[in-house]
């Protein structure tokens, strides 16, 4: 018998397919990648679930602004933010929330993993009320709010006084 024929021979009597060990080996590759991607998924997604809503909280104080300074409704304008649970902040027409045109209201509720707080801005009944003067846009209110998700990441919102909102 030549070589050629114990080689096609040797190769018959080989079996194809894997072993357990291998098997195993590739479960336990599969099993830690998707640990891996599990993980940096749920930060990316907290991540991005704070600065969209901080970057809604802006857009809102903003427009407040923006109307009061364009004397809009012929009145000032302001934002609430509630930081007791549900969190969640109102922009509304008037010189205060308390005394507001409700009909005007639009009010946003915050994802439950969210929550607000202050540093140094001056509470009403527990709450944050910031109000911009009518045709001057001067805030009643300035300092910053402290926007933290349940991964403990948090962002800052930093209003001053002339009316200039920023993250911080």
């Amino acid at each position: 018998m030549g070589l050629k024929a114990r080689a096609v021979l040797k190769n018959k009597n080989m079996k194809n397919g894997f072993t357990l060990i291998e098997f195993l080996i590739v479960i336990a590759i599969m099993l830690f990648m998707s640990a891996v991607g599990l993980a940096m998924f749920s930060n990316l997604h907290g991540s991005t679930q704070l600065n969209e809503n901080v970057l809604q909280i802006i857009q809102t104080l903003k427009i407040a602004r923006e109307r009061s300074v364009a004397s809009y409704n012929n009145s000032a304008h302001g934002v609430f933010l509630t930081i007791t649970n549900p969190y969640k902040y109102v922009l509304y027409q008037g010189n205060s929330y308390v005394t507001r045109n409700a009909s005007f209201d639009r009010g946003v509720i915050f994802d439950a993993a969210l929550s607000l707080n202050t540093s140094d801005i001056v509470l009403t009944g527990g709450n944050i009320d910031i109000n911009f003067s009518q045709s001057s846009g001067q805030p009643n209110n300035t300092g910053t709010i402290i926007v933290t998700h349940n991964s403990a990441t948090s962002r800052l919102i930093k209003i001053n006084s002339i009316g200039l909102v920023e993250e911080n």
